[in-house]
């Protein structure tokens, strides 16, 4: 769906949901900085936004989508959640986040975290207000999107449902490939049997750290799968990634839950070190992110009659 096809949507939601989703694979860490301004602020309030709703301010701030508070902040001006929003950043020692993510988490050790909890909680409750404020962004600043129809590819890029037929797809473009077949597995709620879960468990491991890092993978549900992942690249044969899957594993003390709770619990315990190393271990998958599609997408194309059906 082009830029201008999703402003003309009257669902707010969907609008929203489906401008995010093309999103992500053109913003995502350096991708940022060449945006313009409206683009920016909408982007970034779709970090705080997952951030939030997947775990928490303390999350958000402690992940790279913290470095982006400032574009969040412009992009609430005038609504009702940028008061709650200010009295999160003023919870800092210096009165707002450094930028420095470094820097932040160490800040975090001085900043009342029940507090911070307490708003996190209530931003939740207020998401439709922030929906609203990324429409408004939209409407205000829509010629700024138009750039997106250059780039149609990228692990979640094609907003799904995605109507296409897997085998017209081709695996040399495989982003598109993957996409639609991930498209599929949403639209018949989820995979069938063993395939299409190694599919799964692969493709969401490697959408989660190529948007927003190992850390961001490790506290989702899709972690809950992580050994499942670990199969599943060796089987393959990407060695390199699983290896790195493997270290970012072993930065978490003792072993790494395969339930969500506990396993938030062992994260919340990582010293800086680790999570600086979890950094350069995001930054070394992303390098991987096309030898990965490839592999998957050559996966799709050799069980076309399961992912079709």
């Amino acid at each position: 769906m082009r830029p201008s096809d999703i402003l003309e949507l009257t669902d707010v939601n969907e609008r929203v949901r489906r401008m995010s989703r093309r999103l992500i694979p053109l913003c995502q860490g350096e991708g940022l900085l060449a945006r313009s301004a409206g683009v920016q602020s909408f982007f970034a309030l779709n970090l705080l936004r997952g951030e939030i709703s997947n775990g928490s301010f303390r999350q958000y701030f402690s992940n790279s989508s913290g470095d982006t508070w400032p574009l969040a902040r412009r992009g609430l001006t005038g609504s009702s959640v940028a008061a709650m929003f200010q009295a999160a950043l003023a919870l800092f020692p210096t009165g707002e986040p450094s930028l420095d993510r470094a820097k932040r988490l160490a800040q975090l050790a001085d900043v009342d975290v029940p507090l911070l909890a307490a708003l996190g909680s209530r931003l939740v409750e207020v998401d439709a207000e922030i929906v609203d404020a990324m429409s408004r962004l939209l409407a205000a600043h829509k010629d700024e999107f138009a750039f997106i129809d250059r780039y149609p590819n990228g692990f979640k890029a094609l907003s799904f449902p995605v109507p296409i037929d897997l085998a017209e797809l081709s695996v040399d473009d495989p982003f598109r490939l993957i996409t639609a077949a991930f498209a599929s597995l949403h639209d018949k709620g989820g995979p069938r049997g063993p395939i299409e879960r190694r599919f799964l468990d692969v493709f969401l491991l490697a959408d989660e750290v190529s948007v927003a890092g190992f850390e961001s993978y490790l506290f989702t549900h899709a972690a809950d799968r992580h050994i499942d992942a670990l199969g599943a690249l060796r089987g393959l044969a990407l060695d390199d990634t699983a290896a790195l899957l493997d270290a970012a594993i072993a930065m978490v003390p003792g072993t790494l839950a395969d339930d969500t709770v506990p396993r938030r619990v062992q994260l919340a315990s990582l010293p800086a070190a680790s999570r600086a190393t979890l950094e350069l271990l995001t930054r070394d998958f992303q390098a991987h992110r096309l030898p990965l599609a490839v592999a998957l997408a050559r996966y799709v194309s050799a069980h076309l009659s399961v992912f079709a059906a």
